[in-house]
């Protein structure tokens, strides 16, 4: 599904800063996506020269990873003295959200030894230490969940590209498996009346409760 198009936002001569810059580019990510995002379009974007852009920015690497780092900011750590798991799990919660507002951020590291993102991981790690969790639990626990977020938010981001909408999707689903011999796909039979109910934050939610389950927490720190 392609994003409607940006509003232009032509900036006085003298005013540019990285701020607009990082802004419109995000604008054009937003609509455009990785592969079509150029330094071209977000000087157009501003009604800038494209060489301007460049007084602020080295290029088009360095201005992706300034509107990544920009946006993963809105993304808030935990309490820095919390010992619950529904702490942490909020933090993911939080991701997905971004990461659904933002698709193109799937495609997009953030450098891992950046302050944006040291200063939400560390406090995170504290959380598990705090529950029990050794070293290598927590390191598999976390990247167990971030798989789980950054997976459901890239097929999210596909089911938004696709030309047909979701209800169409759905329909074509159910039609595609409704059609199949029930002799020999009894199981997928029993699906179709379910799939509709099967939206991503469906998966995403319990994919965070068997995670957690997995740790074994008293019940009350579970979410």
């Amino acid at each position: 599904m392609r994003m409607p198009p940006q509003k232009r936002t032509r900036v006085r001569r003298g005013t540019l800063n990285r701020d607009l810059i990082v802004d419109a580019a995000i604008g054009v990510l937003d609509r455009d996506g990785v592969e079509g995002f150029t330094m071209r379009a977000v000087a157009a974007a501003l009604g800038a020269q494209q060489m301007s852009i460049y007084n602020y920015v080295t290029g088009k690497d360095d201005l992706l990873k300034a509107a990544s780092m920009h946006l993963h900011t809105s993304v808030k750590p935990p309490p820095s003295d919390s010992s619950s798991i529904e702490d942490f799990i909020g933090v993911y919660r939080e991701l997905w959200v971004l990461l659904k507002s933002h698709p193109w951020l799937v495609h997009v590291a953030v450098p891992p030894d950046s302050k944006e993102f040291l200063q939400l991981v560390e406090p995170t790690y504290r959380v598990l230490f705090r529950l029990g969790l050794s070293a290598r639990e927590a390191a598999v626990f976390v990247t167990a969940v971030s798989n789980l977020v950054v997976g459901c938010a890239a097929h999210y981001a596909a089911m938004q590209q696709s030309a047909a909408g979701e209800d169409e999707r759905i329909a074509a689903d159910h039609a595609a498996i409704a059609a199949l011999p029930e002799k020999e796909y009894p199981a997928l039979q029993r699906l179709v009346e379910e799939l509709p109910a099967v939206t991503p934050e469906a998966a995403l939610e319990h994919g965070f409760a068997a995670l957690v389950s997995s740790l074994g927490l008293p019940r009350e720190r579970n979410p």
